[in-house]
């Protein structure tokens, strides 16, 4: 595996813990600190997770349109401007239109940048690779997040997950990730 797809994963199961910390407790986080009732909440839980899965073909299109390195950096940049959102309190129209922007660009473009990070022979081992970077972030982020959450709070919990999706945008920006990008 070369270095680039190496540091590629790093950043993506970052970006994956900070993202399963929101959406694994958005709906409490409504219910417990903003007083909605358990079926609004859960509602909202539900939503975000749906849109998190349809908007990736939204953001597949952009991405072909625009450029993958454009794409996964402003996917990151919204994804990163949705959980500061969320760690000061504002309106969660704004966390959730950015999270659906954010992660309608950044999933695809991760993807198709660690396709072309692969050598052909080795796609289908970057690929695992790839999925268990996703799983292990998805597997750290509601034991990281609960733990935070109920011995700090909420915002420093938002705060968590926004500092793994600026780590992620600093390894896409960095020379190594961009140099092997644009090959």
């Amino acid at each position: 595996m070369n270095k680039a797809l190496r540091w590629l994963l790093y950043g993506h199961s970052m970006e994956r813990a900070g993202f399963y910390v929101v959406l694994d407790l958005i709906g409490l986080y409504a219910n417990e600190k903003l007083g909605w009732s358990t079926s609004q909440a859960s509602f909202l839980g539900g939503l975000i997770g749906g849109i998190a899965y349809v908007g990736p073909l939204f953001g597949g299109v952009i991405s072909d349109r625009i450029g993958r390195n454009i794409a996964l950096l402003a996917g990151a940049l919204a994804l990163f401007v949705s959980y500061v959102s969320l760690s000061v309190g504002a309106p969660l129209f704004l966390m959730a239109m950015c999270l659906a922007i954010g992660n309608g660009l950044y999933k695809p473009s991760v993807t198709a940048a660690c396709g072309s990070l692969s050598e052909p022979s080795q796609r289908q081992t970057s690929f695992y690779n790839f999925y268990i970077a996703t799983n292990v972030g998805a597997l750290a982020a509601p034991v990281i997040g609960e733990i935070v959450r109920l011995y700090v709070g909420w915002s420093l919990t938002f705060g968590i997950s926004a500092a793994c999706v600026g780590i992620t945008t600093l390894i896409a920006r960095s020379d190594v990730m961009q140099t092997a990008l644009r090959k």
